[in-house]
């Protein structure tokens, strides 16, 4: 029998302080930063792509894109 099973759980503090280490890096970089995600389908990726858009306007020198 084949079976298959997704759980995950973030917390706001958790998803900000990882966004807030990428968009630090894409400034570095070419201040570029790429959310991929299924918020088509995950309820926290939505989530995260919500929080991301959210915290881009901090970083007015990186672009965001979602894919």
């Amino acid at each position: 029998m084949q079976r298959g099973f997704n759980t995950m759980v973030y917390t706001e503090p958790e998803i900000r302080r990882i966004l807030t280490q990428a968009f630090t890096l894409a400034r570095r970089r070419r201040g570029k930063l790429t959310s991929v995600d299924k918020a088509n389908v995950l309820e926290v990726h939505r989530l995260w792509r919500a929080i991301a858009t959210e915290m881009s306007a901090d970083y007015p020198d990186v672009s965001l894109e979602h894919m």
